[in-house]
This record gives structure tokens, sequence and C-alpha cells, in this order.
């Protein structure tokens, strides 16, 4: 296995990072990695052949084959590949975007120690969108940050719910370890499960930070 090792500063990023296969991106040992991402607005999403129907909003190739396709910050379409201890955040993003992404090729990895931070207001991100097999998730800690308030005709109603507030998605997904995470959420809920199997959660906190939120942290 590769291991990329990073120094006790912060990286300003504007681009997603693809990490290969058999690659792991781990955080400086006296702490201090920092990955910050603004990525922009108009930002081209990556897409992967998922063999499924197209669905809405979801492009196809040539062939017309189902593709899944997310902007994220960093994701790993390959097996083996790995991130650890470091803070991930996101503080600006097109609405959708994930900090993690796990497409469905994606196999075998592992995601442990990270501080996930999500800035923006309005929260329309997930932090870890899962699609694929045979993962780990562990010993991590997710902060929605930003407000949950939407600029829209009403001046500032508040917007419950939607699977772009989750804190994290498991959409197709197979063959989970979900573990020892801390996950503060005020938008749209803890997570989502949907069409997804054999997907462990064990020993984690989830906590709402809004005292007004109506949700039950679950949405699907």
């Amino acid at each position: 296995p590769i291991r990329v090792q990073l120094g006790g500063k912060i990286y300003s990023l504007t681009e997603t990072i693809e990490l290969p296969n058999n690659t792991a991106l781990v955080g400086n040992v006296a702490g201090g990695s920092v990955l910050e991402f603004a990525l922009a607005l108009d930002s081209v999403p990556a897409c992967h052949p998922s063999g499924n129907p197209v669905h809405p909003g979801h492009r196809c190739d040539s062939q017309g084959v189902g593709c899944d396709c997310l902007i994220s910050a960093v994701f790993g379409a390959g097996n083996q590949w790995g991130i650890h201890n470091l803070t991930l955040v996101l503080s600006s993003s097109p609405p959708g975007a994930a900090a993690l992404w796990l497409p469905p090729s994606s196999s075998g990895a592992k995601i442990t120690g990270l501080d996930i931070q999500l800035l923006q207001d309005n929260i329309t991100n997930n932090a870890i969108y899962y699609q694929g097999a045979q993962f780990e998730f562990g010993h991590n800690t997710i902060t929605q940050v930003g407000k949950c308030w939407y600029n829209g005709p009403n001046n500032g109603a508040h917007q419950w719910g939607g699977t772009n507030k989750a804190a994290m998605i498991a959409d197709g997904a197979r063959g989970g370890w979900i573990h020892h995470n801390k996950i503060y959420w005020n938008c749209g809920g803890w997570g989502i499960l949907d069409k997804s199997e054999r997907i462990v959660l064990e020993d984690n906190h989830m906590q709402c930070t809004e005292p007004n939120n109506l949700t039950n942290g679950v949405i699907e």
C-alpha cells in the first residue's frame, strides 16, 4: 500500500482529490493536518457507471448505461483506499456535494480518525455518501457547523429534511461497518439508509444541536 503523509498545516484546495487503488492519505501524527475545500459552484461532477437506471439529476454515457454522478471533496473509485487522522473542512461547494464519496465501484475503503466539518449556511451537503462495498467508517466526528436557514421567498423560513441535508447517506451500499463515530447535526438528520444491505452501525453517538429541529434524525 502507498502511504501519502501530510504535514501539520492547512491545505487550501479548490479541486477534488481522487485517491487511487491501495493508497492512504494520512494526517500528521502530531495533529494539525487540515484539508480545507472551497469547491467552485460550477464544479463538474465525477461520474461512474452504476449499471442501474439513470436517476433524476444523473447522467448516462453514450451507451445509455446508468451513472452515479456526484461532486465531492475526496473520493476513491477503486479498491483498498483510505484517509486517516486529519481534519476535512467543506467551506463552500455546490448544493448536493459531499465531503467524502464512495462510488458504487469503490471497495475496501477505510476512513478513520477524521474531523469532518460542514461550514456553509443553509447546509445542502453530506459529510459522507456511501455507495461502495466492504467499507469501514470509524472513530470520526462529523459536525454540521453552518446554519440551516433557507434563503427563500419566506425570508428565511426554516427548511428541514431533504437528502442533501443529512450528515451521511448510504445509497445502495453493501457490507459497511460504521462505528464509534460522533455526529452533530442541525439540519436534515444524522443519516439516510436507502437501498443498502449488510450495514452495521455500532457505538455511534448522534446528537441534534438545533433545539427547534422537528425531525427524528433518520430521514428514510
